[in-house]
């Protein structure tokens, strides 16, 4: 958490402790349900499965620092969460469970700005969201239609989550802290869209509250694309969810960072924000497997197996560059610009190549 004048306090009622952030002195987002974890048996596994929320039983706070911890006692088994909040650290432990069943861990932060309807902010979280992809400006994302949006980890290059309201000057970012580690393979049958899956890969995203006068930040472990995927089955969407498989005596743990970034407006906001992620995730240079020469020529290679000649009324000949992958077929041959910037780096390749007849001094110069 970041930002003078970012304060944090723990409000306290007949249900347990919650959390509250007040920015100026004005309350600005809050963690009502502070326990929050999703269930499901196995063989009747959805992507939602069932929400169960609670308040911390009891939060101690000791200065900008805050431990809290709750126990969830469920007929599916009996769950103890621990957070250690100024980046908030969470640990899941599995006290026991009396059948198989899957667990996902869920963290959910309301906004609590005098203008807080779903409408009210602009989200980003690239490369997959970028200010709803709203072509027609009906306040709706323009490829997955729901304004439940959720997002594997894996496909948002920052781990980044962000919501800038333009009539406060300020926007709540919501990041993965710790990079993810492990993956494994699905417990996934033939057309489920959820499974059982041992992974460290979570999910960010959005909602409106459920009396639509709000929206709720939302994290998952591991990952929910609950209404509508990104996945590459592109004309269905189909839902995308995972649930660890729950043991007794283990612990899953989680880390993610809360920073309030005010500013004029939204550019330079995410201006802000993509520089202090891009220092946090400190990304490296990948050595290449082979050297510039090798592939260019591979790359050749690939492109004379794809060239279409002239036959059959066609017009032209040229390389397949676009993939329809949802239908598991190059449906036509297009010379494309733009996009995924293939044509450029063929046609590159090709004037390097010169006639290609043996001379592979050209490859290496």
């Amino acid at each position: 958490m970041s930002g003078t004048g970012l304060e944090i306090r723990v409000e306290t009622s007949d249900v347990g402790a919650a959390l509250v952030w007040l920015w100026r002195g004005q309350r600005a987002l809050s963690l009502p349900a502070a326990a929050s974890i999703e269930t499901g048996v196995p063989g009747l596994l959805t992507p939602s499965g069932k929400r169960h929320s609670l308040a911390y039983r009891q939060a101690v706070q000791e200065g900008e620092a805050i431990t809290a911890e709750c126990e969830i006692v469920l007929p599916e088994g009996v769950f103890r969460l621990t957070d250690r909040w100024r980046r908030v650290d969470r640990r899941l432990e599995i006290v026991d469970v009396a059948n198989p069943v899957g667990v996902r861990l869920l963290l959910e932060l309301a906004p609590l700005l005098p203008r807080r309807a779903y409408g009210d902010f602009r989200y980003f979280a690239p490369p997959a969201l970028y200010d709803l992809n709203d072509l027609n400006d009906d306040g709706v994302e323009e490829y997955l239609d729901p304004n439940s949006l959720h997002f594997r980890e894996d496909r948002l290059t920052y781990l980044t989550l962000f919501a800038f309201s333009d009539s406060a000057g300020l926007g709540f970012a919501l990041s993965r802290a710790d990079l993810p580690e492990f993956d494994s393979l699905s417990e996934r049958r033939h057309g489920d869209s959820a499974f059982l899956q041992a992974t460290d890969i979570g999910s960010l995203g959005i909602e409106p509250e459920r009396d639509g006068d709000g929206v709720k930040l939302l994290a998952a472990y591991p990952f929910a694309e609950r209404t509508k995927s990104h996945a590459l089955l592109v004309k269905a969407r189909v839902p995308f969810a995972a649930f660890y498989p729950a043991k007794k005596n283990e612990t899953l743990s989680v880390s993610y960072l809360l920073r309030f970034v005010p500013a004029a407006n939204v550019h330079g906001a995410m201006a802000s924000l993509w520089r202090i992620r891009f220092d946090e995730l400190g990304p490296r240079p990948v050595a290449l497997p082979a050297t510039l020469g090798e592939m260019m020529r591979l790359r050749l290679e690939a492109l004379e197996r794809f060239y279409v000649e002239e036959k059959d009324g066609a017009r032209a000949a040229g390389f397949v560059t676009n993939c329809h992958s949802q239908d598991g077929a190059q449906l036509c041959n297009v010379i494309q610009f733009g996009f995924t910037g293939q044509n450029n780096l063929n046609a590159f390749n090709l004037l390097r190549a010169g006639d290609r007849l043996g001379d592979e001094r050209r490859f290496a110069s």
